[in-house]
């Protein structure tokens, strides 16, 4: 077997298991995945770091949702001590406060109620055994139980790991780092770029395409769901409230 026809697989621990959930979600080419010591339910995404909480993603997806979309290729659930941070820095002379930045180590129940949820989508499609939940006594990330089945989901016929090695580090001394940054800031820019060119066609085939400036009547009328649009997924629509308003602010209204 050439190398460029190898299987691939990836694996992830913390923000890598992030990255490695989402990999495998939009790349098909990627045909197994371990992720250690981040897949949980979602619900309080508010207190990690801001950069995990995108607009809108828990209408439809939590990390479940995001583990149908590997199915049914093989994807391995470690539940690791994941990396833990306090949150962001203090206020201190020259700096103020910042966003929330909590990571703790997901919690073993959240991890197997979530990994439920994902079994079930797995099962829709016939492929349960192609995923799979890890519990490393231990608690540390890589076992030799998560690394033999990511193996196995490659192909690799009794595949075994050697404990010896786990312990290891190795570094490629050749491998060029500036280079492969190099690569992906161009690749951000290129895509940034596409999209500035392709902004005001998508622009007029979504807004404009849709209106009818011919009255101020049927301007009102036909930008109800562009409004309606911009309110709800872009701005947020806040929820009714839970209480009646005080009398100081109905007066407001």
């Amino acid at each position: 077997m050439s190398q460029s026809d190898a299987p691939i697989g990836v694996i992830g621990y913390g923000e890598g298991g992030l990255i490695a959930l989402y990999s495998a979600a939009v790349d098909t080419r990627i045909q197994a995945t371990a992720v250690s010591g981040y897949f949980q339910s979602r619900q309080e995404v508010w207190r990690e770091p801001i950069y995990r909480n995108v607009w809108g993603l828990l209408h439809e997806f939590g990390d479940a949702e995001i583990a149908s979309l590997i199915a049914p290729r093989p994807l391995v659930v470690e539940t690791s001590r994941g990396p833990e941070v306090a949150g962001p820095p203090s206020v201190r002379d020259g700096r103020g406060g910042a966003a929330p930045g909590q990571l703790v180590s997901p919690p073993i129940h959240a991890v197997e109620s979530e990994f439920e949820r994902a079994h079930g989508f797995y099962q829709m499609l016939d492929s349960g055994d192609a995923l799979r939940l890890v519990s490393p006594v231990d608690g540390l990330p890589g076992s030799e139980e998560a690394l033999t089945a990511l193996l196995t989901g490659l192909g690799v016929e009794n595949a075994r790991i050697d404990s010896h090695y786990l312990l290891s580090s190795s570094t490629v001394d050749d491998f060029d780092y500036e280079a492969r940054q190099q690569r992906q800031f161009m690749q951000l820019v290129n895509l940034s770029q596409r999209f500035l060119r392709e902004a005001a066609s998508r622009r007029q085939q979504f807004f404009w395409d849709k209106t009818d400036t011919s009255s101020l009547t049927r301007w009102e009328e036909t930008c109800t769901d562009a409004k309606a649009y911009f309110w709800d997924e872009v701005i947020g629509r806040c929820p009714p409230p839970d209480v009646p308003p005080t009398q100081d602010a109905a007066h407001l209204r």
